[in-house]
């Protein structure tokens, strides 16, 4: 299981396979074919007393996936797995694209 996802753990993995896991037992495979780094973002709490920025993370990326084009998996949580990195709970799919060869998902660590 994986503790703390960062941009460079995934860069090493873009083109290899990941799966996932239905409840219908069948299993579909993604190809990780881009991982990005995203602008930091922080956060102001003024309404509940904190005085500072809070940086949400430090170093927020995001990851694109290619899927079959005869299976379309809906935006929600799913479970991933890597045969080397091994599992990633609750990672947020979401839609992005599709073409002749896949649909195209992204999942952004924020």
């Amino acid at each position: 299981m994986l503790d703390r996802e960062t941009k460079e753990m995934f860069s090493e993995h873009i083109g290899e396979t990941f799966r996932i896991t239905l409840e219908s037992a069948d299993a579909i495979n993604l190809e990780l074919i881009e991982v990005t780094a995203l602008p930091e973002r922080t956060f102001q709490p003024k309404k509940w007393g904190r005085a500072s920025e809070i940086k949400i993370r430090p170093d927020p990326f995001s990851m694109v996936f290619r899927g079959p084009k005869d299976f379309f998996l809906e935006q929600r949580m799913y479970t991933l797995e890597h045969e080397v990195m091994g599992t990633l709970e609750g990672p947020f799919l979401v839609p992005i694209d599709e073409d002749d060869r896949g649909f195209y998902y992204e999942v952004i660590f924020n």
